[in-house]
């Protein structure tokens, strides 16, 4: 399953990168990324 594709509203300020399930995000400059990598803050 691709989760990135599925939820697009995954990774708000960032990229959402599909992983063995699951998905971590990537920030845009100036964002932080949480301890899961999944939240952009």
């Amino acid at each position: 399953i691709n989760e990135c594709k599925m939820i697009p509203s995954l990774c708000t300020h960032g990229k959402c990168r599909n992983t063995i399930g699951s998905f971590k995000c990537r920030c845009d400059s100036g964002f932080a990324l949480d301890s899961e990598e999944r939240n952009c803050t």
